[in-house]
């Protein structure tokens, strides 16, 4: 399967080849055409690493606003569903609670 990511640089690299061999096949087997012809392999390889670094790095932003989106969306979620007081009470509850549990059992 090929990723989209892969395609993306492909898109330059075959653009390329593709303008190197219109190159080559208009200037014949020369020494000129030739140079052209790598000239433009060259410049379609450096794209193709250009456009594959520049989507590995809008794909880690997309994630890390995604992340970031999810921890805020949860931390609301922990809100919504705190009810005031507990804490308190159950800080003044518990020793009581534990007392009573040790009694029981001595």
């Amino acid at each position: 399967m090929v990723r989209p990511g892969s395609l993306i640089a492909l898109c330059p690299a075959i653009a390329g080849l593709l303008g190197a061999a219109a190159v080559t096949f208009a200037g014949g087997m020369g020494g000129v055409a030739i140079a052209a012809a790598v000239t433009v392999l060259v410049g379609a390889g450096m794209l193709s690493l250009l456009a594959s670094a520049a989507h590995r790095g809008d794909l880690a932003a997309l994630r890390r606003s995604i992340e970031a989106a999810a921890a805020g969306a949860g931390a609301a979620l922990l809100e919504e569903r705190r009810i005031d007081g507990l804490d308190r009470l159950c800080e003044r509850v518990l020793p009581i609670w534990t007392r009573q549990i040790e009694t029981s059992r001595g």
